[in-house]
């Protein structure tokens, strides 16, 4: 169960009487959630973690210590191989929502999800604690929120999106369940903003000779004809559209949607998604096809239409659509559209100042859907403005290799990781904190245009790169140290001061004072610094220190003096 909406397998037969039983408002499939990667061949070495800058945290000790992170998916193929290799951190933890076992570890299809939490550990390889949550349907969302705050995540990274079930105003099903962790959690969800730039058409329902289709031009073209730059173009495989109106959340406004075949000259239907749009229904139109190869348009027929025509949005999630009717702006699917969600849009890392021409762009519907209003971005951009950050994709990992994992799936956990290094560096800060952090660190690229970038880093946020690439910038130079145990120990003609640490992070070294019980003077009684032996931060270390220069019968004090990278010193005992 989630929220209001209940998950179940039901015999086609039954589904009419179960609609009509009291408190059942409608019985529908699941929503169409994909994945958001663009699958390439060939090897790619770099990672996005130096890209970033996230390897400078790294060695002063900014790993992501003490940072709950999660990563949702349908499943996680071979993650406790991959955690038994070191991809994965010790302490991840796979918590199953799905009707498969174990996390759908054993099914080839799952290596998405796993390559996305590879990418976020690599970001914040300190992490204290990986859940990795898998669904298979949006009533699962509710529940893993559930469980996200009861174990106090800080950081989530989500690659998957979502059509036909909002008005792409973040305010759908499952934009509420990442406005929900945010507003009771404070989970900073760092969400892919979709590859769909291409693929996407919306605007006013046309019709000016009457016929009850919608022309996609001033020429009365009533075909969305699924080409490249107007020319015929054979297209075969799956094939998804999805059609909604801003007539939300239930319409008596019923359009069709049809898939037509050209066969010679003449084009016939072959499939179709005619729900019947009575009232009591989502104003939406699912499509599904395994097409062979051959020339296919999309046609939109108005069946009933109360209180004048709709506007309409349409996405073809596995095509692109002919370049005479894209519309790239608007294109972002939930779950990032929502005020909780971080929209991470992607840039290739061989390539950090161009922008993926299939990244989807900003910004998100105003309340009850379209049309969308470009004015919401700016130097003073208000709610509706998405993306917020753009991140590397075609990166690298265990899980793809000899292949890359590109598209806004890989550009979010990379954003999540950020999020996740930050946090451990200023562990009181609240996720809106963080993301001011990023906000004032984001690069921004020049000459300004919606496709290149805002004019200044923090100081516009755009359609295309919201605030700009991430970029983590210089590490803190504050110093943290733990002393976990500091011992001054009589042996014989000698005293033995011994201490410990547990945590170690821009630090030097140390200075040892002593003085008499007596009041005598606090003095040094190393000559040159005592250096950090920590072997890699935030790692701590245990040091010693042999005081000879004593007299028989006195009582002394120690003091142990750090010495922070900062030029900051803090005393101990």
């Amino acid at each position: 169960v989630g929220s209001d909406h209940l998950s179940l397998l039901a015999p086609v037969a039954e589904l009419r009487a179960m609609a009509a039983l009291d408190g059942v408002r409608y019985v529908r499939p699941p929503l169409e959630a994909i994945r958001l990667e663009a699958p390439q061949i060939g090897t790619i070495t770099s990672e996005g973690v130096g890209l970033l800058g996230a390897d400078d945290w790294h060695e002063v000790g900014f790993t992501g210590r003490g940072v709950r992170a999660a990563v949702v998916d349908f499943g996680f193929f071979d993650w406790s191989s991959l955690q038994d290799k070191g991809e994965l951190p010790k302490n991840t933890i796979c918590i199953n929502h799905t009707t498969q076992d174990n996390c759908g570890e054993a099914i080839p299809d799952n290596d998405h999800g796993s390559a996305c939490a590879e990418i976020l550990y690599d970001m914040a390889p300190g992490i204290e604690t990986l859940y990795l949550y898998t669904f298979d349907d949006e009533a699962d969302l509710a529940r893993i929120v559930d469980h996200m705050i009861e174990a106090g995540v800080d950081v989530v990274s989500l690659s998957i999106g979502w059509v036909n079930g909002e008005p792409n105003d973040g305010s759908g099903l499952v934009s509420s369940q990442a406005n929900r962790a945010w507003s009771l959690s404070d989970v900073f969800w760092a969400a892919a903003a979709g590859n769909h730039r291409l693929r996407h058409w919306e605007g006013h329902f046309v019709d000016t000779n009457g016929d009850g289709r919608h022309e996609f031009d001033a020429g009365g073209n009533v075909l969305n004809v699924l080409a490249y730059d107007g020319g015929y173009r054979e297209i075969s495989g799956h094939f998804t559209a999805a059609l909604t109106w801003n007539d939300w959340p239930q319409t008596a406004q019923d359009y069709d949607l049809y898939l037509l075949r050209r066969d010679g000259n003449t084009w016939r239907a072959h499939r179709s998604s005619t729900l019947v749009q009575d009232g009591d229904d989502p104003p939406a139109e699912l499509l599904h096809a395994d097409l062979a190869p051959g020339v296919y348009a999309l046609l939109i027929e108005a069946r009933h239409q109360e209180g004048g025509p709709e506007y309409l949005e349409l996405f073809a999630l596995h095509t692109r659509l002919d370049a005479r009717y894209r519309v790239k702006s608007s294109s972002i699917l939930e779950p990032a559209t929502a005020d909780g969600a971080v929209a991470v849009a992607a840039f290739p890392h061989k390539d950090p100042a161009a922008l993926e021409d299939y990244s989807s762009m900003g910004p998100r519907n105003p309340k009850g859907g379209g049309p969308f209003e470009p004015s919401a971005c700016g130097q003073e951009p208000g709610p509706s403005c998405k993306p917020d950050f753009a991140g590397p994709d075609w990166v690298s990992s265990a899980s793809y290799l000899p292949s890359a994992l590109g598209g806004t799936s890989a550009a979010a956990p990379h954003i999540a990781g950020a999020a996740a290094l930050v946090r451990s560096a200023y562990p009181s800060w609240s996720s809106q904190e963080v993301y001011e952090f990023l906000k004032d660190r984001a690069e921004a690229l020049s000459p300004q245009s919606v496709e290149a970038g805002p004019s200044g880093a923090g100081s516009a946020q755009d359609a295309a790169w919201g605030w700009g690439r991430l970029h983590l910038g210089d590490p803190p130079e504050d110093s943290i140290v733990k002393v976990d145990r500091f011992l001054a120990v009589p042996q014989g003609p000698i005293i033995r001061v011994e201490w410990q640490t547990s945590t170690e992070i821009n630090n030097k070294g140390f200075n040892l004072y002593r003085g008499a019980l007596a009041g005598t003077e606090i003095v040094s009684i190393n000559a040159t610094l005592i250096p950090s032996h920590a072997p890699s931060p935030p790692d701590g270390a245990t040091y010693s220190w042999s005081d000879a220069s004593i007299n028989p019968g006195q009582t002394y004090l120690y003091s142990l003096e750090v010495v922070g990278g900062d030029g900051k010193k803090t005393h101990h005992g």
